[in-house]
């Protein structure tokens, strides 16, 4: 709105102002002059309503994009840690409302014993480096999330203020310590077999033995893993026989027996009788083997 005033009616032009004018023009004075100084109200009325649309647009367009990633965002300032603003992800992570998390510093995002490290880790995004760190996050319900975090400075006509997404990796921690306890099961089963278990892959070269197989044949684990070749230590009249197994088996496993008898050179040089028990692991061209002696 533009108010058209007469001089001396300062009155009207707050309450102009008041009802949301944008500007006001005096009457009185050469109409030419008037009509020039009306024109140019218009324009710079035009020209603020056009920036204002322009920013409103901008501000739309980044609310939909903060409001659709996947992940958590909290928005800080990097100097008191404040937090002052995050999207519904980051609400629906740690179950609080977007009020109550504007009211928290970044530091109450964390439990107590990660807290320091991860302000290390939140100085050091502050100050303009880009790298992934990984925390945890603590819930409404003091429910521990692990996440990853990756953070980056935003410039605003307000100032700086660190953008920060949080990842919940917790499916990936729960494969991980999955993945460990596996590993841990096998390591287990592996070394307390009372058979000699060894694992060597398509080129014969013995890739893990356990304390059984050092027993058995003399050798350490560390003169035989990725360096001996199993076909050192067979009898010659014996050998071509494996070889044409051991090849055959990575064309149809089906096809070679999985049980036989054969014999085995020990570190003393000594041609030990043993049963061998055989088969490639799944998904692999690695072949797993237990001996068992069977000299009396």
């Amino acid at each position: 709105m533009l108010s058209f005033t007469g001089r001396g009616r300062e009155e009207v032009v707050v309450e102009a102002f008041t009802l949301g004018a944008a500007g006001y023009v005096l009457k009185g004075g050469e109409a030419k002059s008037q009509f020039i100084e009306l024109y140019h109200k218009i324009i710079e009325i035009i020209d603020s309503l056009e920036t204002k649309e322009a920013l409103l647009a901008s501000e739309i367009k980044y609310r939909n994009l903060f409001e659709t990633i996947p992940d958590a965002v909290f928005v800080a300032d990097p100097i008191t840690r404040k937090l002052i603003d995050c999207n519904q992800q980051a609400e629906k992570l740690i179950g609080k409302t977007y009020y109550d998390i504007t009211k928290m510093n970044a530091d109450d995002l964390h439990p107590h014993d990660r807290i320091k490290k991860t302000m290390e880790a939140f100085n050091v995004h502050a100050s303009g480096k880009i790298f992934v760190y990984e925390s945890e996050i603590l819930t409404t319900n003091n429910e521990r999330i692990p996440v990853s975090i990756s953070s980056n400075i935003i410039e605003t006509n307000d100032g700086s203020y660190l953008l920060g997404i949080f990842r919940d990796i917790s499916e990936q921690k729960n494969a991980e310590n999955e993945l460990i306890r596996s590993h841990n099961l096998y390591q287990s089963i592996f070394e307390i077999s009372s058979s000699a278990i060894c694992i060597f892959g398509e080129d014969t070269i013995m890739k893990r033995v356990n304390s059984q197989f050092e027993r058995i044949t003399g050798f350490t684990k560390e003169e035989v893993e990725g360096k001996m070749s199993w076909t050192n230590h067979i009898p010659n009249v014996e050998l071509q026989r494996l070889l044409e197994l051991h090849k055959q088996r990575r064309i149809d496993p089906e096809s070679v027996p999985k049980v036989y008898e054969t014999k085995f050179i020990n570190k003393q040089g000594i041609e030990v009788d043993i049963l061998l028990s055989i088969d490639l692991i799944p998904g692999t061209r690695d072949s797993i083997t237990a001996l068992e002696e069977t000299t009396q």
